[in-house]
């Protein structure tokens, strides 16, 4: 698999996860998969499987809601830049 399909991969998993669509998220991660936000962070903790990414992503979307609301899908890609 070359490096562009991973980051294929990976923005959309970001993408259907940030929409709260888990069909693609599904598909592709483990029910073992874990996310863990620091807990100094408003949303702080670990999260697990793909609801548990939706959650998270969710959570940050009610923190940083002005700055995510302004850029919707540049934030995810801004990660995954080579």
């Amino acid at each position: 698999m070359t490096a562009e399909r991973n980051r294929e991969i990976v923005r959309n998993i970001y993408r259907d996860a940030a929409r709260g669509d888990l069909g693609f998220v599904n598909s592709r991660l483990s029910p073992e998969f874990a996310v863990i936000e620091a807990d100094g962070l408003p949303y702080g903790g670990t999260y697990t499987g793909p609801q548990g990414l939706v959650e998270v992503f969710g959570r940050i979307r009610e923190t940083w809601e002005g700055f995510l609301s302004s850029q919707p899908h540049s934030w995810p890609t801004a990660i995954l830049r080579p």
